[in-house]
């Protein structure tokens, strides 16, 4: 160690994960090991490397390929691996629906889900504003304000309340488009996706990044309002805008959850969630994201999902990975990260709140990432709709079910 200039003291070793291109040149100079995207780092106490230290905290909050987890210290016997491991369910779990008698709603919700539907808004999204020009980036003033339409019009055509949750950015406006299902109590569940798109200024059908997330929060939501399924807790449909500028609009929605500013739009309010007396509890807030659900990389030995967020969400990940088993069987391998990074799930856990990130297997594989070519050709129709079998499954579960609307 003292002639490579490193420290033999263990506990100036840290490693987080994350993708190695968004390593600033200080982290840079910091790593001494590590794999794809895991890294390991030499920041030893001293003024040197404050820097180093001060930009992976700045990291943490980036869309997926400009993040990072955050840093960790190694201890003496640690086994870092670059795969994560499969999901261990409990043997104990007990879905919550059977003890209220909902079972049967679940079972219908989750089975009105068709892969082909998911792939037809799939198809719409990756055409919008224009098919021969499709872009839903930020910076096209025009595709952000189509697509923030065609949203509005599609949760309204389903039945749902829906709201434009706002704000400024550089002076952009943009706008979180809610679909909002009442609960009886302040506790709310969001399932969400991004919908903006990169390339920033060139041809951004964004199939994969982030379509395939937003197929499948319109496909589960249009099932969800088909069951006519009375939700406990309020559900959130939530088209997050500005995730690959920084997680913008999730980070906005969040902090209006736990606020008591009355910035969620008045129509999209949790009973008691926003101003609550001092004789009200604390509203519970989770969530479950999708982001980058559509692609099957080759290099896994089938169709994958990874679960990311940290132990506080162990709830919810129990219900995800069960709900996988009850409906896809075998058929989709879960495995699970608890060094989450990158996505819109990260704007509810550092606001306290339980999330998961549900994304394809070996997404830091993904060669179209970002790129005019991530097209709907890349993306398998079996894994979107394995994921969002589980995805709708979990949802009911954390919601809880207190009837079912009669069709007329």
């Amino acid at each position: 160690p003292e002639a490579s200039g490193l420290s033999g003291d263990v506990a100036h070793y840290y490693y987080a994960f994350g993708s190695e291109s968004a390593l600033p040149a200080e982290l840079r100079h910091s790593r001494v090991g590590g794999q794809g995207r895991l890294h390991v780092f030499h920041i030893p106490p001293n003024s040197r490397n404050s820097t180093a230290r001060e930009q992976a905290v700045a990291l943490q909050t980036g869309s997926r390929r400009s993040s990072l987890s955050y840093l960790h210290k190694l201890t003496h016997g640690i086994n870092l691996s670059t795969h994560f491991p499969v999901y261990r369910r409990s043997e104990s779990y007990k879905n919550p629906l059977a003890a209220t008698g909902h079972l049967a709603a679940e079972r219908l919700a989750v089975d009105s889900l068709t892969s082909d539907r998911i792939y037809e808004f799939l198809l719409d999204i990756t055409q919008l504003p224009e098919k021969d020009d499709p872009s839903r980036s930020t910076f096209h003033r025009k595709a952000s304000a189509t697509v923030v339409q065609f949203l509005q019009e599609t949760f309204q055509d389903m039945g749902l309340v829906t709201c434009t949750h706002s704000f400024m950015w550089r002076g952009f406006r943009l706008s979180n488009v809610i679909g909002y299902v009442p609960g009886i109590g302040p506790d709310t569940v969001t399932l969400g996706a991004h919908y903006d798109s990169r390339p920033m200024f060139d041809v951004a059908p964004g199939a994969n990044d982030n379509g395939s997330g937003l197929a499948l929060l319109l496909a589960i939501s249009e099932a969800f309002m088909k069951t006519g399924v009375m939700p406990r807790k309020t559900v959130y449909f939530v088209a997050f805008a500005g995730e690959e500028q920084g997680l913008l609009g999730s980070k906005a929605f969040a902090a209006d959850l736990v606020s008591q500013s009355g910035a969620m739009p008045k129509d999209c309010r949790a009973a008691g969630g926003h101003s609550p007396s001092f004789m009200q509890r604390k509203a519970h807030h989770e969530a479950i994201i999708m982001d980058e659900v559509g692609w099957r990389s080759q290099a896994l030995s089938g169709p994958t999902v990874n679960m990311e967020a940290y132990d506080m969400a162990s709830s919810i990940l129990e219900h995800l990975a069960q709900s996988s088993a009850a409906h896809n069987g075998n058929s989709l391998l879960v495995t699970y990260s608890n060094h989450p990074f990158g996505s819109d799930h990260m704007s509810f856990l550092k606001n306290g709140m339980p999330a998961v990130l549900t994304i394809n297997g070996d997404d830091e594989a993904y060669p179209y990432y970002h790129k005019s070519t991530d097209t709907i050709n890349h993306v398998n129709k079996r894994l979107m709709y394995l994921i969002g079998r589980m995805n709708m499954g979990a949802l009911l579960r954390v919601a809880g079910v207190r009837g079912v609307r009669a069709h007329s």
